[in-house]
């Protein structure tokens, strides 16, 4: 993801950007939640019911439908990050920092920052 990133808007931005990836999706991938069913990928689309009374109400169908009806949505791996790509790119075109983009993207989380920063020397170490 780094190399893809190279010569681009994201370049200097590239270790605190891919650690704020990492903290919003260890994975990428979409996985099941314990508390929503589906989550697709960084944008942590829901797309089953909550828990009630111990049942979750969520199918491997659901997510099937999800995909189909919101192709936009990708949720391999490669797609998540272009569309991620997509959405911090204009940010940083019009001038805004790193750390402007990381509190963007969920500016009423508390120690933002500090989760962020535990990522990036694992991300400084595995893009060198």
């Amino acid at each position: 993801m780094a190399c893809k990133w190279k010569g681009k808007v994201f370049e200097e931005h590239t270790v605190p950007l891919l650690a704020l990836l990492l903290q919003e999706n260890g994975s990428l991938d979409p996985k099941v939640r314990g508390d929503a069913g589906y989550a697709i990928g960084i944008s942590q689309h829901h797309i089953c019911h909550r828990k009630t009374f111990g049942k979750k109400y969520c199918t491997a169908k659901a997510k099937a439908v999800f995909e189909a009806t919101h192709p936009e949505f990708g949720s391999d791996v490669w797609s998540q990050f272009y569309q991620y790509s997509d959405a911090v790119r204009p940010l940083l075109e019009d001038g805004k920092g790193h750390d402007e983009v990381i509190w963007s993207w969920n500016p009423g989380e508390k120690n933002r920052r500090a989760k962020i920063n535990r990522w990036e020397m694992f991300v400084m170490l595995s893009t060198q």
